[in-house]
C-alpha cells in the first residue's frame, strides 16, 4: 500500500465524519477513491504473495493474515460454525483504517475466488464472514 493512502488514512482515522461533504450528506467520490484504493492494495498483496507461492487459496490467506496481524500485534479472532468461518480483528487504529482494511480483506477473498457473506468495521475492530467450506 502506498505511503502517501496510508497516511492519509491514518490522519483521518478516528475523524467519524470523514466521507461526508460540509452539509452532512455522504460524499460518493470518497466511495469511489477508497474502492480503487483498497483494489489496488489487494492486487500489489496478491502479486507479492504470487512471488513467494504459488498457492493462492483459502489456506494461504488464513496464514498470511494471522501471521500479518500477529507481527503487528492487531488481536484476530477466527469463529467457526458449520455455516461460516468470521475473522474478528480489534485495533485502535480509527474508522478510515479499518474501512480500508476491511475492503482490501474483502477483495484479496474475492480475488482468490472465496464469497463473502457479510462484512463490517468500525472505529475499533472490523469483521469478514465467509462460507465455512466444511472448514472447522
Amino acid at each position: 500500500m502506498g505511503k502517501k493512502v496510508l497516511s492519509h488514512l491514518l490522519e483521518c482515522g478516528n475523524n467519524p465524519e470523514y466521507g461526508n461533504t460540509d452539509d452532512g450528506s455522504h460524499n460518493h467520490d470518497y466511495d469511489d477513491i477508497m474502492s480503487s484504493n483498497t483494489d489496488k492494495a489487494a492486487s500489489e498483496i496478491l502479486a507479492e504473495w504470487r512471488l513467494q507461492t504459488d498457492i493462492l487459496d483459502l489456506k494461504e490467506f488464513d496464514k498470511r493474515i494471522l501471521e500479518w496481524h500477529n507481527l503487528n500485534k492487531l488481536r484476530i479472532k477466527c469463529f467457526n460454525s458449520n455455516e461460516h468461518v468470521r475473522y474478528v480483528i480489534k485495533h485502535d487504529m480509527g474508522l478510515s483504517w479499518s474501512e480500508f482494511n476491511c475492503m482490501m480483506y474483502c477483495r484479496i477473498l474475492e480475488k482468490i475466488g472465496v464469497p463473502i457473506t457479510s462484512s463490517e468495521f468500525d472505529g475499533i475492530s472490523y469483521s469478514i464472514e465467509i462460507p465455512s467450506h466444511g472448514k472447522k
